[in-house]
């Protein structure tokens, strides 16, 4: 059986062709217009981006301090926004400060605007629960300048009491109250010390002191605090890697004295087998002494 042949007409064809010529033009004209329109609209935003600045929420007068009912925050066009506009990441910055002049609801918060521009107040840099107490020490005890901020110290304690057992020598302890306390900050300051000439006469001169400023607890606040009004405070700088504990036991005078005469004890001993004598004199300073023991 023979198929029977299909015949198109050119007009047909024709019409067929120029119909997908044509739709395909017009979804390449359609995607060209989307394209240009989404340039279009990313140009117009990027030229209108806008970010949050802090603006007064109400009339402000020059002179008053800025509290959150005065603050509120506005979107307004980077490209409008003044350099010295301030945004919400300033606004601890913000609350606290004194405004140089009148400003009207709206109107942008600008860092010149303030008493303090720029200013950050050093309490900002305390850790949450720390406090920063200032003293002063000697300068010997300072390094002669030498410390700054941001070194390690350990503060040792030192007090003079009265002679014991009728001794003619004030019995002077030494021990570690606080360690491994950061430095903020240093300075100097003057003091009237008494002091006592080579006669004996007690006097009040002027003396400088360093002065420190440590990062620290309430609790060692305290301490500090009452080691500044009953001794001496003594800085003692440490390596910032240094983690050694020191020992609490204090160190006194007395235990210098019997260790350099037992040292020289020792080192006097006649050879050989010996017994070591303890004799008292009352004073509170012991006697050592050393008798040879025969040997068998």
């Amino acid at each position: 059986m023979k198929l029977p042949t299909l015949k198109l007409n050119r007009n047909v064809l024709g019409f067929a062709i120029a119909l997908v010529v044509g739709g395909i033009s017009f979804f390449a004209a359609r995607q060209q217009l989307e394209a240009q329109s989404l340039a279009v609209k990313a140009q117009f935003e990027a030229e209108n981006r806008r970010s949050e600045i802090l603006v007064v929420a109400r009339e402000t007068q020059a002179g008053e301090i800025l509290t959150m009912e005065h603050v509120a925050q506005r979107p307004v066009p980077v490209k409008f926004i003044p350099s010295q506009a301030l945004t919400a990441d300033h606004l601890e910055t913000v609350i606290g400060q004194r405004v140089l002049s009148a400003m009207k609801p709206g109107d942008p918060i600008l860092l010149n605007a303030l008493e303090h521009a720029g200013f950050k107040p050093f309490s900002a840099e305390l850790e949450q629960g720390r406090r920063a107490i200032t003293f002063p020490v000697d300068e010997v005890n300072s390094f002669s300048g030498l410390l700054a901020p941001g070194d390690m110290i350990d503060l040792l304690y030192s007090i003079e009491s009265p002679a014991r057992g009728g001794g003619q020598r004030p019995l002077i302890s030494v021990r570690p109250i606080l360690q491994q306390v950061v430095v903020l900050a240093t300075g100097t300051t003057t003091r009237k010390q008494k002091i006592r000439d080579e006669r004996g006469v007690e006097q009040e001169v002027d003396r400088e002191f360093a002065t420190v400023t440590l990062h620290v607890a309430p609790d060692e606040a305290q301490k500090i605090i009452l080691a500044e009004r009953t001794g001496t405070l003594t800085a003692m700088l440490r390596n910032p890697n240094d983690q050694a504990v020191l020992a609490d036991t204090p160190v006194t005078s007395d235990s210098l004295i019997l260790s350099a005469k037992a040292r020289a004890a020792r080192k006097d001993r006649p050879a050989g087998r010996t017994i070591e004598m303890i004799i008292g004199n009352g004073s509170g300073t012991p006697r050592y002494s050393r008798i040879p023991v025969a040997s068998n």
